[in-house]
């Protein structure tokens, strides 16, 4: 991952580092060991934030047709039911 990064307030001045985890170099940088009140921030993946949005919309089509399924079969039920006491 090569979006991340670290933010770090030093002598009233906010730095930021940016760090890619599968670098060499990683263990050379400043921002390697963390310290009291360093925020890190990483930066969203495009693919699976897109999949979690088609993810998102699945879940509700599926949740809508089960549900849909579920009446039309309880109605069903008590149909035939009331039909089979007459």
């Amino acid at each position: 991952r090569d979006g991340i990064y670290v933010i770090r307030e030093e002598n009233g001045q906010r730095i930021t580092y940016k760090t890619d985890i599968r670098s060499k170099n990683l263990f050379a940088s400043p921002a390697y060991f963390l310290k009291q009140n360093d925020v890190i921030y990483v930066e969203p993946n495009k693919i699976k934030t897109k999949n979690s949005r088609i993810g998102s919309s699945t879940s509700l089509v599926f949740s809508c047709m089960g549900t849909f399924f579920t009446v039309f079969n309880l109605v069903y039920s008590i149909a035939r039911d009331n039909k089979s006491d007459d």
